[in-house]
């Protein structure tokens, strides 16, 4: 794979396009929670994954559940953004989750760059699993706290 990193990108992409097919709808039906959280449970475990697996075979599983989680969590995240605002106010809203988003995806390699000099990819992503499971305790609790 290391080769050819457009399958790994094709799968990626493929997993982001059933879940937000799925995730979607789910997120309306069933309520927010329930398309953020099991999103964020695939990234987790893809991120923590993706840092300890040594077997090739393994490497197109990863980006499809990576797919899945950023597929499933992104429209509920959005959704959830959106719930929380003024309808005169859902387009300064929505355009503030994407500038955050985008400011992540901007200085996120500077900031891997300079982890690197520090550590190894494997433990960033496993820290970075770790991270995203303190925010999934965070959402679920707070969720619990509003029934």
């Amino acid at each position: 794979m290391e080769k050819n990193v457009g399958i790994y990108l094709m799968v990626l992409v493929t997993a982001m396009v059933l879940a937000r097919m799925t995730f979607g709808p789910l997120s309306d039906k069933k309520g927010r929670i329930w398309a953020i959280l099991p999103g964020l449970v695939l990234i987790i475990i893809s991120m923590i994954l993706i840092g300890v697996i040594t077997n090739p075979h393994l490497a197109l599983i990863v980006p499809f559940m990576f797919g899945l989680g950023i597929g499933g969590a992104m429209p509920g995240l959005i959704a959830w953004t959106l719930d929380r605002t003024k309808a005169t106010e859902s387009g300064l809203a929505g355009s503030t989750f994407y500038f955050i988003y985008e400011i992540g995806m901007f200085f996120g390699p500077f900031v891997l760059g300079i982890l690197l000099e520090k550590g190894n990819y494997n433990s960033i992503l496993v820290i970075a699993g770790i991270i995203l499971f303190v925010m999934l305790f965070y959402l679920y609790s707070s969720n619990r706290e509003k029934k």
